[in-house]
């Protein structure tokens, strides 16, 4: 299991950011937590932990996902998958709290530093800054339009 995208360092000004978190980056398929407490990829590998409601077999309602890449996810679920308001805990040191579709940060969410600070808030569509927005750089701050990761209309 890996992070789709870079996540070191402080981008530079226009760089795209990819924040997505694919259970299964070859097949992009999303996780499905069970009963046993175990969370698989669609072909059966064992991704990490599971710790809170089951329904149906599946992760359903507010629970905790460990993944044994480093990654830690605290939030809802939705019939197994990654689905609603919750943070993701990045081995990188960085954080998303915000909603989340299929684990990819998806709708309205804030994206930390290691150290903390606030990198972005704003809109995200699949892992990607994308419409109004607020980001932080080394050299001052934007507010406005971002597009696939990118300002846009400055």
């Amino acid at each position: 299991v890996a992070l789709a995208g870079v996540l070191a360092g402080a981008l530079a000004p226009g760089a795209a950011l990819l924040l997505t978190h694919r259970m299964n980056p070859t097949t992009g398929a999303s996780c499905v937590s069970r009963s046993d407490g175990r969370s698989y990829a669609s072909d059966g590998t064992v991704l990490g932990d599971y710790v809170g409601p089951i329904e149906s077999g599946v992760a359903h309602g507010q629970g905790e996902l460990s993944l044994f890449s480093g990654d830690r996810y605290v939030g809802q679920f939705y019939y197994g998958r990654v689905w609603g308001t919750g943070t993701w805990y990045f081995a990188s040191g960085y954080r998303y709290e915000g909603e989340v579709r299929l684990g990819i940060c998806e709708g309205h969410g804030t994206l930390y530093f290691p150290d903390g600070g606030v990198r972005y808030t704003g809109q995200f569509n699949d892992g990607r800054f994308h419409g109004e927005g607020k980001a932080f750089y080394v050299d001052g701050a934007y507010t406005g339009q971002f597009q696939r990761g990118k300002r846009h209309g400055f």
